[in-house]
């Protein structure tokens, strides 16, 4: 990308660039190094990413992922101790590089994003800085100017507003793609800052696809990140389901976040199941279907009990989400209505309904003979 892939000359006599920095490393040998104390990351979201690493936020058209960012930043800035599901552990000098909205919307939404946090000016001090960039005519000296302003504002995380401003090319392209990554690459080596940006995912229902394979364009901006934030539609109106994949850090729970209109900003929806709309949720005339239920989860096993793996892949099939098809499970045996049995070698766990699992229980206890009617 020719915004943050600059020639070594241009960023050398900007003075962000180390002279060898293309260098290869060195071996380094393991016994020697397994035995050295290296400090332990420095985490901006505690579970999801640190200082240095790449982060994309992947999301439908007209999902709020500005006002998903904006918030994020403003509660990095602020230091306040949650955004959403994630721990803050200390503030953080941000820099927001908007390239979409103009400065008087820009600027009203920050000031009711404010209010709606309580976050005062001086809970912010100087650590959001705000780039208003609509319009950038991006060429060479782009990726040199924004990796010295960076490094010069002693930024921690970088946001990017969204990414496919800065793309010089067709985004399907990989050998585009594969230059923007390279600058981003960059920027996170050179300033030891986090490069957060958005994205979005294809045409089509994304909830129709696998988690990784929803940003729009080439499968390479899909795997290189450290951290995916994404959000899709939930099945019911006005929600999204907020789902994380994290290279360095445990799998964490998909949760239900929703817009609040009235506050101005985004709010975690514990009361609500994570359910995708996908397009088997959806009715022909394109409306979003009613939420799943425990009847949907038992009608999966209404004509034979099925393998443990089997019945999950089937609720999974239908809409529902990893957890809550992991709680509908857990409920339905708490309240009788299925049960299960263990049998064969090696042994596998059989989910039914009560009389499901009872037919099967007397069928392995009382096995029929061959030749025998």
């Amino acid at each position: 990308m020719q915004a943050l892939n600059t020639l070594d000359q241009q960023a050398a006599e900007a003075g962000a660039l180390e002279p060898d920095r293309t260098k290869f490393p060195a071996p380094v040998v393991a016994s020697t190094w397994s035995m050295e104390t290296l400090p332990e990351p420095d985490q901006i979201f505690v579970g999801a990413f640190d200082t240095a690493t790449k982060v994309v936020t992947v999301a439908p058209s007209k999902a709020r992922k500005s006002f998903f960012m904006l918030q994020a930043a403003i509660c990095l800035a602020a230091g306040l101790p949650r955004f959403l599901a994630w721990e803050i552990p200390r503030p953080r000098r941000v820099m927001l590089v908007n390239l979409e909205i103009t400065p008087a919307h820009f600027h009203k939404r920050l000031t009711r994003m404010m209010r709606a946090l309580s976050v005062a000016p001086e809970m912010l001090g100087d650590r959001l800085l705000i780039i208003n960039a609509r319009g950038l005519d991006v060429n060479a000296d782009t990726g040199a100017q924004l990796l010295t302003t960076v490094k010069s504002s002693a930024v921690e995380l970088a946001i990017i507003d969204p990414i496919y401003k800065l793309i010089a090319g067709d985004e399907s392209k990989q050998e585009v793609i594969k230059e923007l990554l390279r600058g981003i690459d960059r920027l996170c080596n050179e300033t030891g800052a986090a490069v957060w940006y958005a994205h979005h995912t294809g045409k089509g229902e994304a909830g129709d696809r696998l988690a990784i394979d929803r940003a729009n364009g080439s499968g390479v901006l899909a795997r290189d990140f450290d951290c995916q934030i994404g959000l899709v539609h939930h099945v019911e109106d006005g929600l999204f389901v907020c789902e994380q994949i994290a290279r360095s850090y445990a799998p964490r729970e998909v949760i239900t976040i929703g817009w609040d209109n009235e506050a101005g900003c985004f709010t975690v929806r514990d009361d609500v199941t994570p359910v995708v709309r996908t397009s088997r949720n959806r009715d022909t005339s394109g409306r979003v279907g009613p939420v799943l239920t425990d009847d949907d989860a038992l009608a999966v096993v209404a004509a034979k009990p099925l393998p443990s793996e089997v019945f999950k892949g089937e609720l999974r099939h239908r809409g529902f989400t990893e957890r809550a098809a992991r709680e509908t499970r857990a409920r339905l045996l708490n309240d009788g209505k299925l049960d299960q049995f263990r049998a064969g070698f090696p042994c596998t766990i059989h989910i039914g309904t009560p009389e499901g699992i009872q037919k099967l229980r007397s069928e392995y206890q009382n096995p029929k003979l061959a030749g025998v009617k």
